[in-house]
């Protein structure tokens, strides 16, 4: 989803570049045009890269994949609210073009959802680990008492077993 809203501007740039003579613009310029154009998809394609990877490693909110995104999440927010695109044409450059050509409009980055969701899940993850530890902890302390407890009722039961021998020992004697 993030590289279908990547390529649409980056088509709108094209289509607007090849209507101007091709001569007048240099590939180093218009691949500057097409980035400042697509500055945001761009920023949402990385987000959307980062978190993928993320999800395959796995890991949690330490990870450096996912504190690069969670960086980069505001620049795109940013840059989506005020950023405006200004199209691929250089100024006092003509373009066939006629009015009939209509940019798309911009979308909201998918990525930002994708990655709030992403957060969710390792926050509830993180709470259901918690819970986890503390049940293991008290299983633990369970399972420590009642050895203790086998342990003195082991000691008790040799302990006994040692007074009724003597014992039929002092009768018989």
């Amino acid at each position: 989803m993030s590289m279908h809203q990547y390529s649409q501007p980056v088509k709108d740039c094209i289509i607007e570049i090849k209507s101007v003579n091709h001569d007048m613009i240099e590939n180093p310029i218009a691949l500057r045009m097409m980035l400042g154009e697509s500055f945001v998809e761009l920023l949402n394609f990385i987000i959307a890269v980062l978190l993928f990877r993320f999800t395959a490693s796995g890991g949690d909110m330490t990870n450096m994949l996912y504190k690069l995104s969670v960086a980069l999440v505001p620049v795109c927010l940013g840059s989506y609210f005020h950023l405006n695109r200004q199209g691929c044409i250089p100024e006092g450059l003509e373009s066939t073009l006629g009015e009939d050509f209509v940019k798309s409009e911009r979308q909201f980055p998918v990525s930002v959802g994708f990655h709030f969701i992403v957060t969710g899940c390792l926050i509830f993850m993180s709470i259901g680990m918690q819970q986890v530890n503390k049940n293991m902890e008290g299983v633990e302390r369970i399972r420590n008492q009642l050895s203790e407890l086998e342990m003195k009722n082991a000691n008790v039961s040799s302990s006994e077993k040692l007074r009724r021998s003597s014992r039929n020992k002092q009768k018989k004697g």
